[in-house]
């Protein structure tokens, strides 16, 4: 699969994920953090990826119909989870 980690997830998931055998890509290293949604969310469509974000917004289906995005995957973690998560990708 191909994927796009957004800005608020550890940048070194992008590097497991290309490790499991995906193509991933992290807004961070194409320098669009900053950027508007509606930019990710083109520049996803476009290369054909899944967004992995912990951006809620992704998650309302009146703004982002799942019909027409490669995928959105919203993940609502605490900040002890994604603390967790960036120590163990060594972030």
């Amino acid at each position: 699969m191909r994927f796009k980690i957004d800005e608020n997830l550890p940048v070194g998931l992008a590097s497991l994920l290309s490790h499991a055998g995906h193509h991933a890509a992290s807004v961070v290293a194409q320098q669009l953090q900053g950027k508007l949604d509606s930019i990710i969310v083109d520049v996803c469509v476009r290369e054909k990826r899944v967004l992995l974000t912990h951006d809620l917004d992704f998650a309302d289906i009146r703004a982002y119909p799942p019909d027409q995005y490669p995928g959105l995957s919203c993940y609502g973690f605490t900040s002890k989870i994604s603390n967790a998560l960036s120590k163990h990708l060594n972030m």
